[in-house]
C-alpha cells in the first residue's frame, strides 16, 4: 500500500507567522476557565451577596492579570524563538529566508529588545550581502533604541557587539573618525573577545587605507592570535589579505591570471567579490583555500554512515554513567515524609482510643487502624517526597540561573572566567548552567589539544541534559555539545561513536554541516587518509565558519598533497601560522603524519612544480618571497592561541 505523502514543511516566514500568533490565541483561555472557577467559589457566599460579588470580582481580575502577563511572557518566548530561527538561517547563509523572518517579527512585537535584536540581523544580513550603508543605518538604530525593560543583563553583550560591527562598517567606508569613536568606545570596556577582534581588524583597515604600512604590519604581528581566533572566516579572509599585502608591497603573491569565481546564485556572495565590496583594495589579495568557492556538491548527512547499535549504546551508557539520581536527597525527603506521617497518625489513633474510653478494647481498635493509615501515608508519602524535592531542585536551578545572568550583568573586571570559576558552576544544580560550563571548558581543551579532556566534559555536559525540559532550556547548547563530542571521538580514533553521535543531529541544527564536515576531516587526517581528506576538502561547503585550527588542518591537507595549486605564497602562510606553539601541538596531535609530510616541501620544491608563469609575475612572485623572508618573525613574538 503506498505511503500517503508527507505534507511540505511551511516556509520559515509562515512558521514564524504561527509562532507569533500562538500566544493571542491562547490569551482567553484562563479567562474562561477562571470565570467559571470564580462563579463557583462565589456560590459558597450566596447568603451575602456582596461578599460573592467581591469575590468574583476579586478572582476575575487576579486572573485577567495573569492571563496579561501570561500572553506577555509567551510573546517574549515566541519572539526570542524567531529570531533564534532567524539567525539559525543566517548562519545557513539563506538570508533571504531570513530577511523575509524578520519581517514577520517587526510586524508582530514592538518591543526595544526585540526591535535591537532585529536591527542587529538586519546588520549582519546587509554585511554579508556587501551592502555597508544599509548595515550602517541598521547598527545605528540598534545603539539608539532604550536599554531598559526586558533582558538588561544582555544588553551590554549586544551594544559592544553592535558597536564593534559598526567600526568595521565605519572603516569599510572610510569613515574613520566615527569608527575611530567605537573603536575607543569597545576598547574603553570590558569587551569580548569576538568584540575585541572586530575593532582591532577595524583598526588595522584604517591603517592600511591611510597608507601606514608599518603600523599595519606591527599591529597584524601583535594581533594575530586574536584576529585568527576570534573572527568569523570571511573577515579572516580579510586578515589573510592584510597578512599576503604586507608580505608582497604593492602587488598579488598569487597569479593574477587566477579565474575570478562566476556570481553566485545562492543569498550572498563569494568570499572574492564579498572582500571587493568590503575592502576593494585587498582584492587581488583574497584566495579560498578550497577548491569549491560556492556550495558543496555533496549533503552532509550523505556521507554519514548507519550508526551501529554498538556504537549508539557506547555513547548511551557514557552519557547515563555522567548523570546521577540523588538518591541521598530522595531518600532524605521520604524518610523525613514517612516519618511525619506515622507520628501524626499515631497522634490522631491515640486520641481516638481515649474519646471511645472503654467502650472499645484498645488492643482491637488501635492497631489495625493504625498500620492501614501508615500503609496509605507511606503510599502517598513517595510520591510527596518527589514533589518535594522536584520543587526544591527547580527553586535551586532558578536561583543558580538567575546569579548568573547577573553575575554576567555586573561583571567589572575581566569576562574570561577561570577554571576554577567555570568548575564551580559545573556543579550548579541547574543543568542548562552546568552543561553552558562544562561546554567552555571542553571548548577549552579542545584548543588546548587536550582531546581526551573534551571528550570527558562534553560527555559530562550531556549526562545532565538527559531530561528532555533541560534539552530544551539549554537550546543551541546541547546539538553544540554533540558535534564537540563527536570531533573529541574523531580525534581520539573513535569513528563508530563519532559516526552515532553525528547521527543525532541533523538539518535543523544550524552549523550541521561544520559538524560533519570537522568530523570526518578528523577521522581522514588521523588515518592518514590524505587523499580522501583533499577529496572531501574539495567537494565541501567553503565557507564554513571554521575555527583557525579547522581551516588549518583543512589548508595543510590541500598543500601537502597538490603543492602545485597552493602555490609558494600559501606555503609560507601556513609555515608562518605553524609557529605558533599551541597551533603546532594542535596540528601534531590531530594529524602527526600529516605535519611531517608538508614540512618535508619547501618553499623552493613548490616553486619548481609551478606551472611557468609570465616574466612580471615570477618578478614579482619571486619579490614577494624576499619580503616575506625580510619580515619573518622570532617565534617569540607569536603568542599562544587562548
Amino acid at each position: 500500500m503506498p505511503q500517503a505523502a508527507q505534507p511540505a514543511p511551511r516556509p520559515p516566514h509562515e512558521q514564524a507567522a504561527i509562532e507569533l500568533k500562538r500566544p493571542r490565541s491562547q490569551f482567553w483561555q484562563p479567562i474562561v476557565i477562571g470565570a467559571f472557577a470564580s462563579v463557583y467559589i462565589a456560590m459558597l457566599f450566596v447568603f451575602w451577596p456582596a461578599v460573592a460579588a467581591g469575590v468574583f470580582c476579586g478572582l476575575l481580575a487576579a486572573i485577567v492579570a495573569y492571563s496579561f502577563r501570561r500572553r506577555r511572557r509567551l510573546m517574549r518566548g515566541a519572539a526570542s524563538s524567531v529570531l533564534n530561527a532567524a539567525f539559525n538561517l543566517i548562519g545557513l547563509g539563506r538570508l533571504r529566508e531570513a530577511s523575509q523572518v524578520l519581517d514577520v517579527l517587526e510586524q508582530h512585537i514592538a518591543e526595544p529588545w526585540a526591535l535591537r535584536l532585529v536591527d542587529i540581523q538586519r546588520a549582519i544580513i546587509a554585511i554579508r550581502m556587501g551592502e555597508m550603508e544599509p548595515a550602517l543605518a541598521r547598527l545605528t538604530s540598534a545603539i539608539e533604541r532604550p536599554t531598559d525593560g526586558y533582558l538588561q543583563e544582555n544588553v551590554q553583550y549586544q551594544m559592544e557587539g553592535a558597536r564593534a560591527l559598526r567600526a568595521f562598517v565605519n572603516a569599510s567606508l572610510g569613515k574613520h573618525a566615527e569608527a575611530q569613536f567605537d573603536i575607543d568606545f569597545v576598547k574603553q570596556g570590558n569587551p569580548s573577545d569576538d568584540a575585541l577582534a572586530r575593532v582591532e581588524l577595524a583598526q588595522a583597515m584604517i591603517l592600511e587605507q591611510q597608507g601606514k604600512r608599518e603600523e599595519l604590519r606591527q599591529l597584524l604581528l601583535e594581533k594575530s592570535t586574536l584576529l585568527l581566533e576570534h573572527t568569523h572566516p570571511r573577515e579572516r579572509a580579510i586578515v589573510r589579505a592584510f597578512q599576503r599585502l604586507v608580505r608582497s608591497g604593492s602587488s598579488s603573491v598569487y597569479r593574477r591570471a587566477e579565474a575570478r569565481p562566476k556570481a553566485s546564485e545562492r543569498d550572498e556572495p563569494t568570499l572574492a567579490d564579498w572582500v571587493a565590496r568590503v575592502a576593494p583594495t585587498l582584492a587581488d589579495f583574497v584566495r579560498s583555500p578550497r577548491a569549491a568557492d560556492q556550495a558543496a556538491t555533496v549533503a552532509p548527512g550523505e556521507v554519514l554512515a548507519r550508526p551501529t547499535e554498538h556504537a549508539l549504546r557506547a555513547n548511551a551508557a557514557a552519557k547515563k554513567a555522567g548523570y546521577t539520581f540523588p538518591w541521598k536527597t530522595a531518600g532524605a525527603v521520604a524518610v523525613a515524609v514517612v516519618a511525619g506521617f506515622v507520628a501524626l497518625v499515631m497522634g490522631i489513633s491515640s486520641a481516638a482510643v481515649q474519646s471511645v474510653g472503654a467502650q472499645v478494647d484498645p488492643s482491637r481498635y488501635e492497631v489495625p487502624q493504625t498500620v492501614a493509615w501508615i500503609l496509605g501515608m507511606f503510599a502517598l508519602s513517595i510520591p510527596a517526597g518527589f514533589g518535594v524535592m522536584g520543587i526544591r531542585r527547580a527553586l535551586m536551578r532558578r536561583s543558580a540561573e538567575k546569579a548568573v545572568r547577573k553575575s554576567n550583568a555586573a561583571a567589572t573586571g575581566p569576562r574570561v572566567m577561570t577554571e576554577e570559576h567555570l568548575g564551580r558552576m559545573a556543579q550548579s544544580p541547574s543543568p542548562v548552567v552546568a552543561a553552558q560550563a562544562l561546554l567552555m571548558l571542553a571548548d577549552r581543551a579542545e584548543r588546548a589539544s587536550n582531546f581526551e579532556a573534551t571528550l570527558e566534559y562534553t560527555t559530562r555536559a550531556l549526562g545532565r541534559l538527559q531530561d528532555p525540559k533541560d534539552r530544551t532550556a539549554a537550546d543551541i547548547v546541547y546539538p553544540d555539545l554533540l558535534s564537540l563530542r563527536a570531533f573529541a571521538l574523531s580525534a581520539v580514533g573513535r569513528f563508530e561513536e563519532a559516526n552515532a553521535e553525528l547521527s543525532g543531529l541533523g538539518n535543523a541544527y544550524p552549523h550541521f554541516g561544520r559538524a560533519v564536515f570537522r568530523a570526518r576531516l578528523m577521522m581522514l587526517a588521523r588515518s592518514g587518509a590524505h587523499g580522501t581528506a583533499a577529496q572531501w576538502v574539495a567537494q565541501s561547503e567553503a565557507d564554513l565558519p571554521l575555527s583557525v585550527r579547522e581551516e588549518l588542518l583543512a589548508d595543510l591537507i590541500c598543500a601537502t598533497t597538490e603543492p602545485e595549486k597552493a602555490g609558494a605564497g600559501e606555503v609560507a602562510r601556513l609555515r608562518d601560522e605553524l609557529r605558533a606553539p599551541e597551533l603546532r601541538t594542535w596540528i601534531q596531535k590531530a594529524a602527526p603524519r600529516l605535519l611531517h609530510e608538508f614540512e618535508k616541501a619547501t618553499t623552493a620544491d613548490v616553486q619548481m612544480r609551478i606551472e611557468p608563469l609570465v616574466p612580471a609575475e615570477h618578478l614579482r612572485e619571486a619579490q614577494a618571497e624576499e619580503e616575506a623572508a625580510a619580515y619573518e618573525v622570532p617565534e617569540k613574538a607569536f603568542t599562544p592561541l587562548g
